[in-house]
Parts: C-alpha cells; structure tokens; sequence
C-alpha cells in the first residue's frame, strides 16, 4: 500500500513541480526536520559513541607516577665546621610507567557486542523514522488533495442549489409550486453552503499540517499534474504491454 502510494503520489504531482521544487528536495526537507527523525538520529550517534568508547577498552592502560620527596634535619652532635650547624637535607625522585594490555577479557567482549548491537538498533531506528515521515509527508499531500476535490465539488453543488433555488423562487411565484418546495430548496442551499464552509476550513488546516510538515510555504506542490475530469491519453504500445504485465502478473 506503501509503495502504491507513492507511485501515485509521483504520477500526480511530478509533471507540476516539474516548474517548481523538485519531489525529492521537498520530501527530503520534511524528513530532515521530522522532530522523530532528529531523535533517532541523536540516538544513533550516541550509540555509536557508545561503541567507541567500548572498543577502547580493548587497547593497552597506560599509568604514570611520579614523585618527589625531600628531607632536612638537624644533627646537633655532628656540626658542619664551615657554617657550625648540623642542618642536613636529602632529595629524591622517584618516576614509574605502567603498561597493562589484556590478552583475554570476556567482559569487555561482550560489552563491544552489546554496544554493536545497539548501533545496529539504532541504525534500524533511523530508517524506520525516515520511512514513516516520508509516509506521514505523502498522506499529507493526499489529504490535501481530497480537501481541494471536496472544495470543488461543493462549489459546484452550491451553484446547483442556487439554481434550483432561484427556479423554485420563480415558479412559486408564477403559482405552479408551493411554499414548501421553496423552504426545501433553501434548506438545500444553506447545508451545502454550510457544507463548503466547513471544507474550506479543513483544507486550510490540511494546507497548514503540509506547510509544517514540509518547514515552510509549498503553495506550488498539491497542484494535480493530470486531468481529474479524464483519463490521460496512452498510446496502444503502452496498453498493451500494461494488459500483458496484469495478465502475467495476475493470481488468477
């Protein structure tokens, strides 16, 4: 159902953005600032720090010491004959490296395969994001659409309905229908103009969930590419080869 919607989605909007933003570029950019997308993309990049930071476990440790010590006292019963004090002093360094490397350590092992397997996970995420905005970007278009046919249709009721009020205003007045006829067709009226009113606000409202959808203005993209009040044209080589993949394809 997925891939059939957007095979429907292109045939309808590609020959129209042809002249504007390209398909591409515009679902690429919904996807792109999809909140859900951006979260699972932070997911992912914190995993793979995560795997980083396991696969340095496997290196060598490394500890360094250094240390300086110094002593000084007072002999009294041996004095130095030059200066006649007994203050002597002692000073001494003492410097160390460490190296550790392990040659077998199951737990970091199993660590690096868990931060692995996370990365996996939140690679697998990602994609999933970036499918279902790209789906929630083609219904969006397609709500859109079915707003602006209901939009139309109800345009055009209500022009009926307008005439065939003002055909029984005229014919009630020539005496050949009653009163109630008349309260019929205005009731008619007033529900289809009710009616459009309210199909005019929710394809506002789908226009509005596109825009934020899409991060901006597409007033050029939910624009039919085809004809809605006819088929397109095809040629015979095209039909026919159409009816010999449905009946090669056909489970019947």
């Amino acid at each position: 159902a997925s891939s059939m919607r957007k095979l429907l989605f292109a045939l309808l909007f590609a020959p129209a953005l042809l002249h504007a933003q390209s398909l591409t570029e515009l679902v690429r950019n919904a996807v792109d600032i999809d909140p859900a997308v951006t979260a699972a993309q932070a997911q992912l990049v914190a995993a793979q720090q995560r795997l980083t930071q396991a696969k340095a476990a496997f290196g060598p440790t490394i500890n360094g010491t250094y240390d300086v010590s110094r002593t000084r006292y007072t002999d009294k019963l041996h004095t130095d004959p030059e200066t006649g004090r007994g203050v002597r002093e002692f000073h001494s360094r003492n410097y160390s490296l460490q190296i550790k490397q392990s040659l077998l350590n199951n737990a970091v092992f199993y660590a690096y395969q868990s931060a692995a397997a996370q990365v996996d996970q939140a690679g697998e995420a990602v994609e999933q994001a970036r499918a279902e905005s790209q789906e929630k970007f083609v219904e969006a278009c397609f709500e859109v659409l079915k707003s602006r046919d209901d939009v139309r249709f109800l345009d055009i009721e209500k022009a009926a309905t307008a005439e065939q009020l003002a055909t029984a205003q005229h014919s009630f007045k020539a005496g050949t229908v009653a009163i109630p006829d008349v309260r019929e067709a205005e009731a008619k009226a007033d529900t289809v103009a009710s009616q459009l009113v309210a199909a005019q606000f929710d394809l506002q409202m789908r226009q509005q969930v596109l825009e934020e959808l899409a991060g901006g203005p597409v007033p050029a993209l939910v624009t039919r590419g085809l004809d809605g009040t006819r088929m397109p044209m095809l040629d015979r080589a095209s039909m026919l080869e159409w009816l010999a993949d449905a009946a090669a394809t056909s489970p019947q």
